[in-house]
């Protein structure tokens, strides 16, 4: 276990994508009602991390190791930058940029991934994924933005989304139960990268 103590958690902006650009990536879903919320990450985010890099005990309180690798502070930044850009992208009604996407199972492309036939849905896999945040983070609040970093910095983020998706219940979460396994794009191994930039 790294031992380290960050020095604290500045809060993270970020940009988003140009809603015109041909970056852009519309949604496809049409189950969810839309829901507006403060825009960025909650200040909580921001006083929970700083008190779990400040207070190691804390940390274990919480279940949150810090893995070796990247220092502490560099994954933190790391995954607030993530976790931001995930929740920005949810309230703005897009699909994340591709350089985080894999961080969180999502795939908006369709090429080469399992297309999803259940509960009336015709979707691919990993554009399924990403509709189950939205009801997690947003429509049935089953997790926090903070719940999510905290999870990204002890690498645990996969196997807390799956119980994420046991609570959640729309009808992306319960198709999504039933082909969790089929998620091989999940990069573990994301936030080291992102972190080392």
């Amino acid at each position: 276990r790294d031992s380290r103590v960050c020095a604290g958690a500045n809060s993270t902006t970020h940009q988003r994508r140009d809603p015109h650009s041909a970056e852009t990536r519309t949604r496809r879903w049409a189950h969810h009602h839309h829901h507006t919320r403060a825009a960025g990450m909650p200040q909580k985010v921001t006083h929970v991390l700083t008190e779990i890099m400040r207070h190691p005990d804390s940390a274990d309180a919480a279940g949150v190791d810090l893995p070796s690798g990247a220092s502490c502070e560099d994954r933190l930044r790391a995954a607030k930058e993530a976790v931001a850009q995930l929740t920005g992208a949810i309230e703005d009604d897009l699909y994340p940029s591709a350089a985080i996407e894999r961080t969180f199972g999502i795939r908006f492309d369709r090429a080469n991934q399992p297309i999803v036939r259940d509960f009336d849905l015709d979707m691919p896999l990993g554009n399924v994924v990403f509709n189950v945040w939205v009801s997690v983070l947003q429509v049935y609040s089953v997790a926090t933005a903070e719940d999510v970093v905290a999870a990204l910095v002890a690498g645990t983020l996969k196997q807390r989304f799956r119980a994420w998706v046991e609570e959640a219940e729309s009808a992306f979460a319960h198709a999504l139960r039933a082909h969790f396994a089929e998620i091989t794009w999940w990069d573990d191994q994301a936030l080291d990268a992102l972190a080392g930039k």
